[in-house]
């Protein structure tokens, strides 16, 4: 069974992504899968508390939640080929596609947001992890790249300063659906409280990635700096790098 579902209720409609459907009276059994090779990438903008409290302050909240709303709907518009073709095979003519929605992010799926944290993980089913060449480790560091790209594009149009924090993990998942009323899909596992602390640790404008992401990472063009040693709660010490983007990239930019 995929690790991603899709439950579709009479009476409340669809509450996941279309990836697979499976019949409601399995929903009374408790839903879990064992996924071990997974990319998970926590995205914050640590900032915007600071922009809604000066909006709250003049009676315009409504219009902070409305710019927060439009940055994760950026966000999301990255994944929506995920969303609707993640078990199709790119067909010829798609190929030409070239919107936000590309194939390439096809493996990854957006988990949730709380707040302003943007969760999403890669490689949560047989179709889409690669333990051959990791893939879905290297599109997962696009997508954190191309977040950055986002926002950047954000800030020029509202004429605001948002700085994103990313962090980037790789290890086993336990994947669920808790709830009965409302179902969430959701992960867990210390690989997915280890990208929650990349990304607490971090620093902004920058991706803070584990040992293991770098070592797939440093084999395919992507250009990384050793950050050093950095304490993580609940984990001591870590050796962690920052993804700077990937080489050919940055050397045209010179």
């Amino acid at each position: 069974m995929s690790c991603l579902m899709s439950f579709y209720w009479t009476s409340l409609g669809p509450i996941m992504s279309p990836v697979q459907t499976i019949n409601v009276a399995m929903l009374q059994d408790l839903y879990h899968e064992q996924c071990d090779s997974v990319g998970i990438m926590f995205a914050s903008i640590p900032n915007f508390s600071d922009f809604y409290m000066e909006l709250e302050a003049n009676n315009e909240g409504v219009e902070c939640l409305r710019l927060l709303n439009e940055i994760i709907a950026d966000f999301d518009e990255s994944l929506r080929y995920s969303l609707h073709h993640a078990d199709e095979a790119l067909q010829p003519e798609t190929q030409g596609c070239q919107i936000l929605g590309e194939p390439q992010f096809g493996c990854i799926e957006k988990i949730k947001t709380t707040g302003y944290t943007y969760m999403a993980a890669s490689g949560l089913t047989s179709s889409t992890v690669d333990l051959v060449d990791f893939t879905h480790i290297t599109r997962l560091a696009d997508f954190a790249l191309r977040l950055k790209e986002q926002l950047e594009h954000v800030n020029q149009h509202s004429f605001n300063s948002f700085k994103i924090r990313i962090g980037l993990s790789l290890g086993p998942v336990v994947a669920g659906v808790i709830g009965a009323k409302k179902p969430q899909y959701d992960i867990w596992g210390n690989a997915v409280n280890v990208a929650s602390r990349m990304d607490s640790t971090g620093e902004l404008d920058k991706i803070q990635v584990t040992q293991e992401v770098y070592s797939v990472l440093s084999k395919y063009g992507y250009d990384l700096e050793c950050r050093g040693i950095v304490k993580v709660k609940g984990k001591g010490d870590m050796l962690t790098y920052f993804l700077l983007g990937k080489k050919d990239s940055l050397d045209s930019a010179v």
